[in-house]
């Protein structure tokens, strides 16, 4: 899911994203919030190269 946010004199946008499994119909959860914070770092990382160059300033 992605949302554009016109707020704080700045549009911005923020991405959330679900490990899901679609063969059983769930979301697939981390073992504790260590890991849930790697994950989500990563695919932060991952969503800011992918991205790099298209930010509007």
């Amino acid at each position: 899911m992605i949302a554009e946010h016109n707020n704080k004199k700045t549009k911005h946008y923020q991405i959330m994203l679900a490990n899901y499994d679609f063969k059983n119909h769930a979301n697939i959860r981390y073992k504790d919030k260590a890991a849930t914070s790697k994950a989500g770092k990563e695919l932060q990382d991952m969503g800011a190269v992918a991205f790099e160059g298209q930010a509007l300033r």
